[in-house]
């Protein structure tokens, strides 16, 4: 696995169905470990069964043309200001293949997407507030490796993007958290503390 990688490109790339992957027992202890098969982490080791190739006739002497088309998989990204959501906000979104996707935020700030499945990147754009957000399909890694526990921290405003060494940042991005969730404030990521994490986030 490398970074960006998820379930459904994976399966897609190998034109195999996702169950047929993450069901397969070679992968049990990746899925016992894994909360999410799409949510997987650079190193993990998946093992992709053979696929099964389709068959075609052809017409000897003339042409023939197939056309296939690239799945989707939809994505929910909210947004918010101190808490604040942004309901009811005109989105366009860029960078997806030339496709033009236009859209409002919910009542809840949740912008709700469908694109192709081997989109590495896009742009969010909210024109009535002139800001633009940047999206890495696929890159998150699992709340239980610290990678993941930090990107989500950072997202959810408890810390600002900070070198990965700086300890002092983090235990009070930690701490300031367990506070706002009801949690004994440790400044540890206990098992209580990424399960609250990953709720609050959605993933």
């Amino acid at each position: 696995m490398k970074q960006g990688d998820f379930l459904a490109s994976i399966a897609w790339a190998h034109g195999v169905q996702d169950d047929a992957i993450w069901n397969h027992p070679a992968n049990a202890a990746l899925k016992t470990s894994r909360s999410s098969a799409n949510v997987l982490c650079p190193g993990d080791v998946l093992y992709v069964p053979d696929a099964k190739p389709t068959r075609f006739k052809l017409a000897v002497g003339s042409s023939n043309v197939f056309e296939a088309q690239v799945p989707t998989t939809t994505l929910q990204v909210a947004f918010a200001d101190d808490g604040v959501p942004w309901a009811g906000e005109s989105y366009r979104v860029e960078g997806v293949f030339g496709m033009k996707i236009e859209g409002s935020t919910d009542g809840g700030g949740v912008a709700t997407l469908d694109v192709p499945i081997n989109c590495g990147s896009l742009d969010i754009v909210f024109p009535d507030r002139g800001r633009r957000f940047r999206f890495d399909v696929g890159h998150l890694d699992p709340v239980s490796e610290p990678s993941g526990a930090r990107a989500r921290l950072q997202h959810l405003g408890y810390l600002r993007p900070v070198a990965p060494g700086d300890g002092d940042a983090m235990d009070r991005a930690v701490r300031d958290f367990q506070a706002a969730n009801s949690l004994e404030s440790t400044g540890e990521l206990t098992g209580e503390t990424l399960d609250a994490l990953a709720d609050r986030y959605g993933s």
